[in-house]
């Protein structure tokens, strides 16, 4: 016979932006731990809300700005939203000095630009937009990808 345990207070799992699993700001990774999957499965998830109505980016932002750090702890939850924007300005301004941040936008340019190309011969249905400009994302990608300073 099967022997039934109740779950606890202290067994309750919490949810927190991961301090190892990160690329960003770690809400993925937290996700992921949070749900036992892959974090991977979820930063695809918020690459296909963004490309497909653009709400990836909003619900990753918001998510960021909420959700403590495994390392934070749950506490004030101001204290936590005011060390949260301190951590997304720090994070904005070390990916902008960073020479990979050059690359990044590239392939993001590149990989947006594909997909409204595909779009515009109907392999993908991304909605009407103009027929021309992703082959203008397509070049700008290539020009900051090759261009030495």
């Amino acid at each position: 016979m099967l022997k039934k345990t109740k779950k606890t207070v202290t067994d309750r799992k919490d949810l927190y932006r991961s301090d190892n699993n990160r690329v960003i700001g770690g809400v993925a990774g937290g996700l992921g731990e949070y749900y036992n999957i892959d974090p991977t499965i979820v930063r695809i998830i918020f690459i296909l809300l963004s490309i497909y109505g653009g709400s990836g980016i909003f619900i990753y932002l918001v998510l960021w700005l909420l959700i403590p750090r495994k390392s934070q702890g749950h506490g004030d939850t101001n204290k936590t939203i005011k060390e949260n924007i301190a951590e997304m300005k720090s994070t904005a301004h070390d990916l902008a000095k960073e020479n990979n941040s050059r690359k990044i936008v590239g392939v993001f340019l590149l990989i947006f630009g594909f997909a409204f190309l595909l779009d515009n011969f109907g392999v993908i249905d991304l909605g009407s937009i103009w027929r021309f400009w992703p082959v203008l994302l397509i070049i700008a990608g290539y020009l900051i990808l090759v261009r030495h300073e």
